[in-house]
């Protein structure tokens, strides 16, 4: 008779197991919900009741939010970096300019709101402060696959270029000022190679 006993208790177990897993993921699933769909920051409260949970069960998984946002940059960025890896790097500098401003745009636009929500709550997070950052050095590097040239030019040329293909920059021209997007590759295009010219 004690087999049972003990086979109800570690279905009893694997029970709760199951249930701390499916509330992880809803809590994970609507704040990205908010984030990459909605375009919004919400607090912890909004996240728990879009999840089914208290708020208590929210902070028994995630203790702090930083926790939440470190979930969220796992589950968003190994999609993401794939944007990045498309666009052609090889053939004459003025083709291989105009892929990366096409291929990092694209991204930019894909991307939009993890981008404005990521920003918008860096002032109360450690985490999303130093991530962005990160993100911006690897794009940075990564654009050394289509102009390996400014490996060779001054510091401040690399970094004219890098704000020329921010997000930052992008944003203000397509929808700040409403430019449209043929015309957003155009402008950043001639631009970046503008400021080439004056080194190359």
């Amino acid at each position: 008779m004690k087999k049972p006993i003990k086979s109800l208790v570690t279905s009893v177990e694997d029970g709760r197991i199951l249930r701390t897993q499916r509330s992880r993921e809803a809590i994970i699933n609507a704040a990205y919900q908010f984030m990459e769909v909605e375009g919004t920051s919400p607090t912890a409260q909004v996240v728990a009741d879009a999840a089914g949970v208290t708020i208590r069960t929210l902070f028994r998984h995630f203790p702090e939010m930083d926790l939440l946002y470190r979930e969220l940059h796992r589950l968003t960025y190994e999609h993401y970096a794939k944007e990045y890896q498309k666009g052609d790097r090889t053939g004459p500098l003025d083709d291989r300019v105009l892929s990366a401003v096409k291929t990092f745009t694209a991204a930019y636009s894909s991307q939009r709101n993890v981008f404005l929500v990521a920003k918008s709550m860096m002032r109360n997070s450690v985490f999303l402060r130093e991530n962005y950052s990160r993100v911006q050095r690897d794009l940075s590097k990564r654009l050394l696959e289509w102009i390996p040239e400014l490996n060779d030019l001054p510091d401040e040329i690399h970094d004219g270029v890098d704000g020329l293909l921010s997000f930052e920059f992008w944003h203000r021209l397509q929808v700040i000022q409403g430019v449209s997007k043929k015309r957003s590759i155009s402008i950043i295009n001639r631009l970046v190679l503008s400021f080439l010219a004056e080194k190359i």
